[in-house]
């Protein structure tokens, strides 16, 4: 840990954001910068897209039901999921030490699998609140994600109305 320019610091350093392009993951994203800038912390964004290949039976893409894309597709999946990665490093201010992720498969699985890496010591988990399928998808994403990562994970509520007042 000697040659870890964090490890002379209190606090989280490296932070997880899954980010999928919706509001929601743009308020989490702010938080994000903001703690990052103020803990002068590495941001790692993280993009998640279905797998190619199915899952083995028994495992916890099975069991949350991966989503599946023939296999020659899934290049283009990629290429879109980072394309949507490059993008978003784009907006973010230039003193910020940002990186980017791919993970594969339902994104639940996918986030706690990045974040077992040892890469990161805080997940900011956007959440997805009202709605009815997208709520039940990221609903079952964010509760994955608590149950079964093993750092902390800090959830980002957002209000419509809120989102309004704070952009205007």
């Amino acid at each position: 840990m000697a040659n870890d320019h964090h490890a002379q610091r209190p606090g989280p350093h490296r932070l997880l954001v899954p980010v999928d392009g919706s509001p929601e993951t743009a308020d989490a994203l702010r938080l994000a910068v903001s703690l990052a800038r103020g803990l002068r912390a590495t941001l790692t964004l993280l993009g998640v897209g279905p797998l190619t290949e199915p899952p083995i039976p028994g495992t916890a893409l099975a069991a949350y039901g991966a989503l599946l894309l023939p296999e020659e597709e899934q290049e283009e999946v990629d290429r879109q999921a980072l394309s949507r990665l490059d993008e978003t490093v784009a907006q973010l201010p230039g003193d910020l030490d940002v990186r980017t992720a791919l993970g594969a498969g339902s994104a639940g699985p996918a986030i706690v699998e990045e974040a077992a890496t040892g890469v990161h010591d805080l997940i900011i988990l956007p959440w997805h609140g009202n709605g009815t399928v997208g709520h039940l998808l990221h609903d079952h994403t964010a509760h994955h994600v608590l149950e079964h990562s093993r750092i902390p994970v800090m959830v980002v509520p957002t209000v419509p109305d809120e989102r309004a007042r704070v952009t205007s």
